[in-house]
């Protein structure tokens, strides 16, 4: 059907559709344009009759077609301007289109009932895509106040002797930005215009944008800042810093209370609510270090912290904030009077229109009162188009939602959500009037004030370190030891982080630093001492970010990598032992700021964490005192590098440190060995000094190195240098030429020698002299190093030590010897015998004596004797002797073996004997039976195997082989089946056979021990008194432990167990007990659904395997709860002993052990121990060795009844 409409001018095309409904089958839809033209294209709406409109500032025509319908918006005191704007466009707006709109000026527009505009300026930040119709097309213009711009930069600088005033300058000059400073502000007489001016010693922005930055500033000192928009997109606003909300900016606004009716196109309140909050306590006591007292202030001051205490408020400042009584009291006061502005309020809402932050606002009509006259402190507002625009009647219910779905975000953004949900009569009214607004209204009579930043508070949760360096490298992008002198010859020294260099805005002043003083005496203190060129760390004062403190020097890893042809001072020639880095880091062992340092266990390396370093003007030498307080790494280092080659070529703008050849070295304590890229590692513990050149050691009547001991005590104090015992030792150097001269022979020395050393002693009379070779120097007399000590003298020279009595070497670890030649011990008269030598001639190392016995002994362990390749032991010309009281075995690793004891000779050979003699004897007894193999047709009476599957079913059966020994001397030997079984011992007789199981390529054998000799042993561990932790090893060390539940092994395998075999006999139970997921203590629900999973496992059931259980389950219990819960368990069936056997405690220790093993797994009640009615009726008798046959479990490992067998017997022994 064709149908032609001729449209009429001004003529609703719903009502023509109206008209078609009803005379075709065929229904249309509304159109989503409501007025045609005769030509048929859309009319567009008229802005001069719209309540909302606005303009973009942009050369796109299409874009300028957007026509508003609704908007939702917030805005506050020191805070950004947020304006959601809901348009639609009959055009369809292309994304190149929507990305130039980006950063483009907006103001939107709102006529008041009597057609004055409001106007709403910003940029526009984003634009979404919402939905279409076919014929318009709705976008959402996301709007904010060109302040916002600020929030974008995120900056770490410091600003030193800079006021507030000249930083917020600086900062706001990056910016595109109209701000200004309110008039009362700029008046002399206001006490923030003072503060504003006041020059500051130190401002760090650490990390955070220049918005918090400037707005944390400012409120430190009582200024607000808020957003004041123009009329136009070429006038977008100011961004005003005030002090007040009387600053007669902005046009007072009066509105008409109307509770009980909403007048249809009228601006009027519809309701008022005060918001009084309980102001709290009535003191303000600030306390910050550095002042000598309490700063006390009275006033009204919330503090609903627990920490409150007898109505009082506490303010502990920060350092950089408050440094004196004046601004304690300035911060309290300020605390006060923010207290009492953002407590006392009232909260309007109604049809607003013209509403903004910081407008006077009058109401009238109040009920009692009358009027009301306020400041707006802040706002949420939501706009509609109202109703007789067709597009919002049509869409009402999508705009609805997409208003609720605004203020939804807008609130996420909002610190405090209490009065922010729009009701439905708010909608309803914005539909009638335009608009609808929640507004936060302050009494004029209570001045604004905002609270203190965060910053002006110390804070417990800014741990970072700082890295710095002092030094002024301005003049120099890289870094640089030169210290700059001044015209009045003083240093000049600027430290700063690294991560800002040097800001732009400083004045080249010394920031405000302090050193941290690490500990004091009564008398004196000790404290590091940062110097010019060195690397520190920085750390901050209770938190304060302005308040750095120096706590240790920075190696700044200078020289790490490789070793640099240019460092002249390097030693070494190859690369650093361990975790070279590159690129000039810092090691991850050197020291970390506070405390002690945190060296792991596999590093070797130390580094100084302290210190002084004092470089020269130029670089050409330094002079350095290092310190280490690390427990057991306490030590001092004192350096001093000298020289005029060091930085010829460009003395004060190397990478890297460049130091003299001339080093010279005291060190005390820990010894540290750097090499050439100054990484250093360990080298004992002492004393040592090494220089260069020339080491001299000079006195006018001697020189005095001595072992007697220096007396220091509170009432006896001795100097070094009076030691009356040391020189008497001295003198009695003299008579003991004699005995040098006795001893040539042993020493083997010419008479000249001998001469030369007696020269030597009674020249040390008067003057000693260590002089070192390089030197090239002579002096007559002196040898080269003679030490004195309380036994003998001792004298070098010649490449040879001398002594007269007694050489003590004692090492407390490990004493080490390198000898590149050979090395020769020699003892008793020292000389040689002829004859002697042999092979010993021939040796690396000689230990001989001349006609005594060398004696090699070791007291309390073994003595091991081992070769890389092949050991001989042998004698020139008598006999070798190897005896033993108890044993001796030679035995190979391939298991073959020869064991000589009491008993007998046992001979091992898991292959293939070969004797071979000239002749053969063999002294026997009467005779040596041994039985012949089983022939095929023979019938055995007895067969069996060893099943070892609960032992080994771990492993791989193939990796477990076994040694069997029959009593007729028959080995068998072999490896496990897939079922952990050996093969069959087969027999015609009944009898007893010796069985081992063990890994493959392990050293292990066969080896009779006797019975008395077992009981021996064991009666040596035992004690005076019961140790439950020894019943727990003996138990555990067959037991096994398993940190997640499953099932025991022993049938009819339902037994939930955990840890060392604790069973688990319920859910309930092992809810009892502490379980983790991780680190994270598991919940009684979670530990009984982990028993009921391994409780029903039918595969588990069928596991013997108790990591098969592992993965089900994801609780753990620690070794250690577990532990303590054996214990405890064994502390119970000692308990249950005591009842069972009154005179338990009497019998011998071995016996109450046995009896504790065996209730572990049985208990002590009628079910367990008590049940073996043979076995309890010989303990009460105490008879402990027929007990002892009676107390074997078939259900445990057969080294567990033999472990409480050994101890029946043994406390049967002890009783008689």
């Amino acid at each position: 059907m064709r149908l032609i409409i001729h449209i009429l001018d001004n003529i609703s095309i719903n009502s023509i559709l109206f008209l078609i409904n009803n005379l075709v089958k065929h229904p249309f839809k509304p159109f989503s344009w409501y007025k045609i033209s005769s030509n048929g294209t859309p009319l567009m709406p008229s802005k001069t009759n719209r309540l909302h409109n606005i303009t973009v500032h942009t050369d796109n025509s299409t874009i300028n077609t957007f026509y508003p319908v609704a908007f939702s918006g917030k805005s506050g005191i020191n805070r950004t301007d947020n304006i959601d704007i809901l348009v639609f466009s009959y055009n369809f707006i292309e994304s190149n289109a929507c990305l130039s709109l980006i950063n483009t000026p907006i103001c939107l527009t709102t006529f008041s009932a009597d057609r004055t505009a409001s106007c709403r300026t910003g940029l526009i930040r984003g634009i979404r895509y919402q939905q279409s119709d076919g014929a318009m097309h709705f976008y959402t213009l996301e709007v904010i106040s060109p302040d916002w711009q600020l929030t974008q930069s995120i900056h770490t600088r410091s600003f030193i002797n800079q006021s507030t005033l000249d930083i917020v300058t600086i900062i706001l000059s990056d910016y595109d930005l109209n701000w200004q400073i309110s008039e009362s502000l700029l008046s002399s007489g206001s006490t923030s215009s003072k503060y504003l001016s006041k020059p500051l010693p130190m401002r760090t922005q650490s990390d955070v944008s220049d918005y918090d930055f400037v707005t944390g500033l400012l409120a430190d000192i009582g200024i607000s800042t808020l957003w004041v928009s123009g009329s136009s997109v070429d006038e977008l606003g100011t961004w005003w810093l005030v002090d007040g909300l009387d600053t007669g900016e902005l046009i007072p606004l009066t509105y008409s209370y109307a509770q009980s009716s909403v007048q249809s196109g009228q601006d009027n309140v519809n309701t008022l609510q005060m918001r009084s909050q309980q102001l709290g306590s009535y003191r303000v006591i600030v306390r910050a270090d550095g002042l000598a007292a309490d700063t006390i202030y009275e006033g009204q001051a919330v503090d609903e912290s627990p920490l409150a205490i007898e109505d009082t408020t506490v303010l502990i400042g920060a350092p950089s904030r408050v440094h004196s009584e004046d601004t304690a009291t300035y911060i309290a006061e300020q605390w006060v009077s923010a207290n009492r502005c953002q407590r006392e309020t009232y909260q309007a809402t109604g049809a607003m229109r013209g509403l903004s932050v910081g407008s006077p606002v009058s109401i009238n009509n109040l009920p009692s009162i009358g009027s009301l006259s306020t400041h707006c402190i802040a706002v949420i507002f939501i706009g509609i188009e109202p109703d007789n625009d067709s597009v919002s009647y049509h869409h009402q219910v999508f705009i609805k939602q997409w208003l609720q779905c605004s203020v939804q975000l807008i609130q996420r953004h909002m610190t405090n959500n209490s009065h922010l949900s729009v009701p439905d009569h708010g909608y309803q009214i914005a539909r009638d009037t335009g608009v609808w607004a929640s507004a936060t209204l302050l009494d004029v009579s209570i001045p604004y004030c905002p609270y203190p930043s965060k910053q002006s508070f110390v804070s417990s949760t800014y741990t970072g370190l700082t890295q710095a360096r002092t030094g002024d490298i301005r003049t120099s992008a890289s870094a640089s030891y030169d210290s700059g002198v001044s015209t009045d010859n003083l240093q000049q020294t600027i430290t700063t982080p690294v991560w800002s260099s040097i800001s732009p805005h400083d004045d080249g002043t010394t920031p405000p630093l302090r050193t941290l003083q690490l500990s004091s005496g009564s008398t004196h203190g000790w404290q590091f001492a940062p110097r010019l060129g060195q690397s520190v760390l920085l750390n901050h004062w209770y938190g304060d970010i302005d308040s750095p403190v120096i706590s240790r020097s920075l190696y700044d890893g200078i020289g790490m990598g490789d070793v640099d042809e240019k460092d002249i001072t390097s030693r070494d020639a190859g690369l650093s032992n361990r975790h070279n880095l590159q690129g000039g880091s810092s090691p991850r062992w050197h020291g970390g700021g506070l405390g002690h340092s945190q060296i792991n266990d596999d590093d070797g390396h130390s580094g100084w964490i302290s210190g002084i370093a004092q470089y020269g003007l130029t670089s050409d030498s330094e002079v350095a005192l290092s310190f280490d307080d690390m427990p057991s790494k306490i030590g001092l280092q004192w350096t001093v590098n000298t020289g005029a080659r060091a930085n010829a070529e460009m003395p004060t703008s190397k990478d890297q440190a460049i130091f003299s050849p001339d080093e010279h070295v005291l060190e005390l304590g820990v010894l540290r060995h750097r090499y050439s890229n100054h990484q250093s590692s360990d080298s004992g513990q002492g004393i040592n000094l090494a220089t260069d050149h020339g080491l001299q050691i000079t006195g006018d009547t001697g020189v005095l190195l001595s072992t007697f001991g220096i007396r220091h005590s509170q009432s006896e104090h001795e100097s070094a240098w009076v030691n009356d015992a040391g020189q008497r030792q001295l003198k009695m150097g003299t008579e003991l030429s004699e005995t040098f001269k006795e001893a040539k022979q042993a020493h083997l020395q010419s008479t000249a020698a001998m001469q030369t050393t007696n020269q030597t002693i009674e020249s040390f009379k008067t003057s000693a002299q260590i002089i070192d070779e390089t030197l090239n120097t002579e002096v007559l007399g002196a040898a080269d190093v003679m030490l004195v000590s309380k036994d003998s003298t001792l004298a070098s020279a010649s490449n040879t030590l001398w002594t007269a009595k007694t050489i003590v070497r004692q090492s407390g670890a490990t004493q080490s010897d390198v000898v590149a030649g050979n090395y020769t011990l020699t003892a008793n008269t020292i000389e040689s015998l002829s004859g002697v030598g042999g092979q010993a001639a021939l040796s690396g190392l000689h230990i001989s004596a001349n006609n005594k016995p060398v004696a090699i002994q070791a007291q309390g362990g073994e003595l091991q004797l081992h070769s890389q390749q092949s050991m001989m032991i042998g004698s020139e010309s008598g006999q070798v002797n190897v005896s033993s009281p108890k044993r001796i075995k030679l035995q190979t690793s391939s298991g073959a073996s020869i064991t000589i004891d009491e008993s007998g000779i046992k001979l091992v050979c898991p292959g293939v004997i070969k004797i071979k003699a000239v002749k053969k004897a063999l002294v026997a007894g009467a005779k040596a039976n041994y039985s012949l193999p089983m022939m095929p047709e023979t019938i055995p009476l007895f067969s069996n195997k060893l099943d070892v599957y609960d032992l080994f079913y771990q492993h791989n059966f193939e990796d477990i082989e076994f040694q069997m020994l029959r009593p007729d001397g028959q080995l068998i030997e072999g490896v496990l089946d897939a079922h952990g079984r050996t093969t069959p011992v087969i027999s015609d007789k009944e009898e007893e056979v010796e069985a081992y199981v063990g890994f493959k390529d392990t050293d292990w054998g066969v080896s009779y021990i006797s019975e008395e000799e077992d009981v021996d042993d064991l009666a040596l561990e035992q004690t005076g008194e019961l140790d439950l932790n020894k019943v727990f090893k003996a138990i555990v060390k067959e037991e096994g432990f398993y940190n997640h539940m499953y099932l025991d092994s022993a049938e009819p395998k339902s037994l939930v167990t955990i840890g060392y075999g604790k069973m688990l006999s319920s859910a309930d139970e092992a809810s009892k007990y502490p379980f983790y997921i991780g680190s994270v203590a598991a919940t009684e629900a979670q530990i009984r659904q982990a028993w009921r999973k391994v409780y029903n496992s039918v595969q588990g059931r069928n596991n013997n395997r108790a990591s098969y259980f592992e993965s089900l389950t994801t609780i753990r219990m620690t070794e250690e709860d577990a532990k303590a819960i054996t214990i405890a368990h064994i502390q119970g069936n000692l308990d249950s002993a005591r009842q069972a056997f009154p005179e338990f405690d009497d019998y011998p220790m071995p016996a109450q052990e046995a009896i504790l093993d065996m209730a572990y797994n049985l208990g002590i009640s009628s079910a367990g121990v008590s049940k073996f009615s043979n076995f309890n009726r010989y303990i009460k008798n105490k008879d402990f060795a027929s007990a002892a046959t009676e107390s074997n479990r078939p259900q445990l490992r057969n080294s567990r009844n033999v472990h409480v067998r050994e101890l029946l017997l043994l406390a049967d022994q002890q009783q008689k």
